[in-house]
């Protein structure tokens, strides 16, 4: 059975924010997309599900950041 789309809409959150944090904390350079779905909390496997490479899961990391969400 499929995810429903307010579980991949939970999922993909939880990845740009672990994302946001890791970056904000490390930099682009220095966070690998292992690190990202292990903050949070799933596996490498899902990340090509939901974005197509680092660089897109940056801009949105950073678009979140800018829309007020970068409160850590």
């Amino acid at each position: 059975m499929p995810y429903s789309a307010e579980h991949k809409r939970r999922t993909r959150t939880k990845i740009v924010e672990a994302a946001r944090i890791l970056f904000n904390r490390h930099g682009f350079e220095n966070v690998t997309i292992d690190q990202i779905m292990d903050a949070a909390g799933l596996t490498r496997g899902g990340f090509y599900n939901h974005f197509k490479n680092k660089q897109a899961l940056y801009g949105e990391a950073v678009a979140s950041f800018l829309m007020g969400r970068g409160a850590q």
